[in-house]
């Protein structure tokens, strides 16, 4: 599921999936998650990947408008 929230100051992404997830130990932050994370930290935005396996996978993203 994917939601998308703005606010007067910001732009909220909420992504979760209750699929199979991933041990968070062994993510290998290559061109496309480190690209993303680069993008949102360069824009001042903020974001958060919570998942561990058999426990889904969840996303969260903001930054400002």
């Amino acid at each position: 599921m994917i939601n998308f929230k703005k606010t007067d100051k910001s732009v909220i992404i909420n992504y979760t999936d209750n699929g199979k997830g991933i041990d968070v130990h062994n993510i290998i932050f290559k061109n496309g998650l480190h690209n993303v994370e680069s993008r949102i930290l360069s824009i001042k935005g903020e974001i958060d990947i919570d998942t561990a396996p058999e426990k889904g996978f969840k996303v969260f993203i903001k930054f400002p408008l």
